[in-house]
Formats: C-alpha cells, structure tokens, sequence
C-alpha cells in the first residue's frame, strides 16, 4: 500500500459571521459530521484561504469537497481546496448544500435584497442542480449590479452546465473585452472546448500560461485538452513547460511520469521518477513512486532491489517491507516474505491488521491454513475486508472445516454477489460435500457473468458428470481444454469421460486414445493412473489386447490407491469387455 505523508499548515480562521438570526443560529453551529469525498458550502465569511492572504478568502457560497477529515479537539476540521489553494477548515463554517441553502433562503427573508446572500443563494442551487433557479437568481444580481465580473463569470459557468454554450461565451467575451485574466481565458477555453472549438480553445489556454504563468491550471487545461484530442506530443510538450516554469515542483513530473507510462515510453518515466528523487531525497514517497513503477512494468528484480535499498534508507517505513515482501511471496521465496511482514507488523500499529491479512496469505501460499486462520482473524476483528473472510474461508476449506468455509463464502456473496472467487471457492466446497446441483449453480453464475476460464468449466463439467449430464460434462471439459490444450488434468479427465461414457452415441474413442496419448507424452509415461485412462480408451475402441498390455504397464507405475480398480478393469480387458461408467 502506497502512503503519502502530507503536513498541512493550520490556517488562521478569522470568523466573521456573515449573519446570526435566532432561526439560523442552529444551522450555523449545528454538529454535523463530514466525510471525505462529501460536497459542502462554506456559510461564513472571512475563511482564509490557506496562504494567509486576506484577498483571497474561501467566499460565502462556495461549493467544494471534502478532502479529509481530523478533530481539532473542540470539533471537527475539513481540508479544501480550491485551484491551487488548500487547507484546514472549521466545520461550523460549512454545511451540507441542501442545509447550507435553507441557511441563506432564511436569512433572505429578513434580507431580500442583501447582495451577497443573493450570490450564495445562487451558488448553492447551481451545487446542487437547479439550474433555471440558479440563472434566475444570477440574472436579477446582474441587472442590479451589470458591471460586477464576479457574478458574470459564475452565471456564465452555471449557463455551461445547463448546456447553453452560446450564452455562456457571450458572458465569457464580454469578460475579456473588460478585463484579459487568466481565470477568464481558462473558462472561455473550457467553453470552446465543449463547442469543439478546439483551436479558440487552444488560443485560450495559450493566452492564459501568458498572463499568468505561475498558475498550473493554465497549463493542466492545456494539457488535457491535447490528451483529449489524442496529441501525446502535445501533452508531453506542455508538461515540459510546466516543469520548467516549477522546476522544484515534483508534482509535475510525477504526472509525466505517468503520462510516459501510458504511452509505453518505460524508460522516460524512469528518468522523470529518478529525478524527482533526486529533488526530494529523504521523501520515502519518491523512491517508493520509483520502485512501484519497477515492479508495475514488470522489472520485478530491480523492484526488489530498490524497495532493499528503502528498507535500509528509511527503516521503519513499513510500505517497503510488504512490497518486497509480496513480491518475494510471488516468487515462492516465503520465508524471506514473512520475515517482511513480520517486520512491517511490528513497525506499524495502525495498519496491522492489514499487513496480518497479507501475511495470513503467504501462509495458505505456504500451505501452512492453520497459521493463516490466525492472521486472518485479526484482520477480520479489527475491519472485515471481503477479502479476508474469503482467504478464511479457503483456508478452512484446506482444513476440512467446511461449515465453516461455507459459512465466510456465504457471508461475503450476500453483501456482494458479484464476489466472483468466493463464489468460485463455495462451488468447490459444494462439490467436495456431494452437493453437486447447488455447485452447478455457482458455476453457471460465474460463466453467465463472463467467468470463462478453463478452471470454471473443468469444474462445473465434473459436477455435471456428477449429476450424470454427460453430454453437459463432455462439452464442459471440451471447452476446458480447448481454452487449456496442454493442460495434463484436462486431457486425461476428458479421454476418460469420451471412452467410459454410458451413453454409447457419446463415446468417441479415437478421440480419447488421441488425448490419453498426448498426457501419458507429456507425463512421460510416469503416471500410471493417466496409463490406465490410455487402457480404457484402447478398450473402448476394441483393442483389448493394447488394452491389457496397458494396464500391466499402469499397475507397474502406480500407488497403492489406484491398484485394486486398475486390476479390476485389466480382468475385464482379458475378457474383451471394456469399462462403462455407472
């Protein structure tokens, strides 16, 4: 897991109170608890931007998202952010939209024409989609106060989002005509963009970096205008501008970075990430963005080795020890896996349960379910992931447990049925307790929702033949190894199935001597059970004395465990009977 160490500087809050009627108060000082992700209106003036400066206030009306959430100790703070400004925020200064609306509505009654209660009012129906109220309330602030840019530039945004481009670049141009502004330019280029203007639009975006250089969103709407118009030239061109103009702003190549990994050029993004680690050295951020990106594009042995060399530059820095520790789990080495995770669980308490949940996985990849059940469970108490109750599950179906297997897998599907590998999972056990009709269900579900390994339909083919649909498990176990030709189980179970089928309009001998041939190829003639299925096809088609000289081969290469029904089926070959399933 990636972990980004952010410090934000506290913003001071001048609280100013825009209005405080005995009918608002509640609302204004109401407790509300906000969540990341949520949208809010900030309710009250003079909320500073994070920089300080008292020109740039987060304006009465304004809607924005919650970024994250912290108590302050006396309440609740949220961290905003608007362009290139961010910070903490009181919460009794913000409220939900709908909330926020019924805050300014109640204050216009005592105020109908208070100018900036008009403005929130607007804003707040525009945050939350009614649009013709939104323009009404935008048109009667402007026929009073027509020269006020503000309320021009906002109405024209709100004509955007309504789909009337035509009025909105009016207001845009007339904008311009007054005043040249960045700000103006990137919107009226927003707005040729949605007319497919697209060279107005580049014009604009242009125009803006000039006027105002130092403002990345001059640069990022170019930006994604070019990727949007499919010109990787152009993008790579204009994020280049921008790490030139914010050389110490490792942001910026970061998002080239990125852009270079999508066009495949691997060995750019590496170069952009090796710098930004040499601009901030002692950020455990960057070299983890560089080590990711290594493993990410597949260099699994230099992954390994820079997530080592983290583990020795920052040592308690958990995020490295389980990266290297996963990846040395996908490469079978588990030992040094959980000496990983070990050291990952005893750095970090926060996320521990987490790091249990991945060091439960390396032990059911170990074999070890009992061990794993452990880890697990302390995951699951402390947050039950889905993920965890299914890994638990599978290792209790390891165990025998399978009460209890049944019991996680069907936790997880009734809260999410799409859950496809616990739904996988259940089927096997449904299968291994001869519940084979409900087996078929799952297995149906999964195929009928794309699910269409090889695997899937092995599977559901041995629960047909199960409930005796033997043309069902012919076609199933066809399909397996046409998806898998190679695959040793699949030939076998099938040449079995095509030479001892009841049914004799199915059997189809040629066939399964050719596929017993080719498993008994590539075992090397060292697996007498897959000899015998090679007997029963020779038997199949007649050949009994091929058939014999088989099975004396096969008892000659197999356990103790398939001896006694090879014997069986030898003595009917010597009879010149071959062998029919039941």
């Amino acid at each position: 897991m990636e972990s980004t160490t952010m410090v934000y500087k506290k913003i001071a809050l001048a609280a100013i109170l825009l209005f405080l009627s005995v009918g608002c108060e509640q609302l204004l000082y109401g407790q509300a608890i906000y969540s990341p992700g949520e949208r809010i209106i900030i309710v009250a003036e003079g909320v500073n931007s994070p920089d300080g400066k008292s020109d740039h206030p987060f304006w009465v009306g304004l809607a924005l998202e919650v970024l994250q959430t912290r108590d302050s100790g006396s309440g609740q703070e949220l961290l905003l952010s608007h362009f290139d400004r961010q910070g903490w925020v009181d919460a009794k200064f913000v409220r939900k939209p709908d909330d926020a609306l019924k805050l300014f509505e109640k204050a216009l009654e005592q105020s109908p024409e208070q100018e900036n209660l008009l403005f929130a009012k607007s804003l707040a129906l525009w945050e939350l989609n009614r649009l013709p109220e939104a323009l009404q309330t935008f048109d009667r602030l402007l026929e009073r106060f027509p020269e006020n840019n503000a309320y021009r530039n906002e109405r024209a945004g709100c004509l955007m989002s309504a789909g009337e481009f035509s009025k909105a670049l009016a207001d845009f141009d007339e904008l311009i005509a007054k005043v040249d502004k960045a700000e103006s330019r990137i919107n009226r280029g927003l707005c040729r963009q949605a007319m497919g203007n697209i060279t107005g639009a580049r014009e604009d975006f242009r125009t803006a970096i000039r006027l105002q250089p130092d403002q990345p969103q001059c640069y990022l709407r170019l930006a994604e205008l070019e990727a949007a118009q499919q010109n990787p030239d152009g993008v790579i061109q204009v994020l280049g501008e921008m790490i030139s103009t914010f050389p110490q702003d490792s942001q910026w190549r970061k998002v080239r970075a990125d852009y270079w990994v999508r066009l495949g050029r691997l060995d750019q993004a590496e170069v952009d990430l090796e710098k930004i680690i040499e601009l901030a050295p002692h950020e455990p951020q960057t070299h983890l963005d560089l080590a990711t990106f290594l493993r990410d594009s597949g260099q699994i042995d230099k992954s390994i080795e820079k997530f080592s060399e983290m583990t020795t530059l920052f040592p308690d820095f958990w995020p490295a020890f389980l990266n290297r520790g996963v990846l040395l789990q996908n490469q079978g080495n588990y030992d040094r896996a959980l000496d990983d995770l070990g050291r990952a669980i005893d750095i970090s308490e926060e996320y521990r349960h987490f790091l249990r949940y991945h060091r439960g996985c390396i032990y059911l990849d170990m074999g070890n379910p009992s061990e794993a059940i452990l880890d697990l469970d302390a995951c699951i108490a402390v947050e039950p992931v889905p993920d965890a109750i299914v890994r638990r599950g599978d290792a209790y179906q390891r165990l025998g447990e399978h009460n209890a297997a049944l019991q996680d897998f069907n936790r997880v599907l009734e809260y999410d049925a799409n859950r496809h590998f616990a739904r996988y999972l259940r089927a096997s056990v449904y299968r291994q307790t001869g519940d084979a009709k409900s087996a078929l269900t799952d297995y149906d579900f999964l195929i009928q929702q794309g699910i269409q390994s090889d695997d899937v339909y092995y599977n559901r083919g041995h629960a047909r033949k199960t409930l005796k649909d033997w043309q069902g498990a012919i076609e199933d176990l066809t399909q397996a190894l046409t998806n898998n030709p190679e695959n040793l189980l699949y030939l076998n179970d099938l040449a079995w199935l095509l030479a001892s089928v009841p049914d004799p309009n199915l059997r189809e001998p040629q066939t399964a001597i050719s596929h017993a041939q080719k498993a008994c190829e590539i075992s090397k003639w060292e697996r007498g059970e897959i000899i015998d299925t090679l007997a029963v096809a020779h038997a199949a088609a007649g050949d009994f004395k091929t058939a014999v000289k088989l099975a004396d081969q096969a008892l000659e290469n197999v356990g103790e465990k398939y001896t006694q029904e090879i014997m069986a089926r030898r003595q009917l070959f010597s009879q010149d009977k071959p062998f029919v399933l039941d």
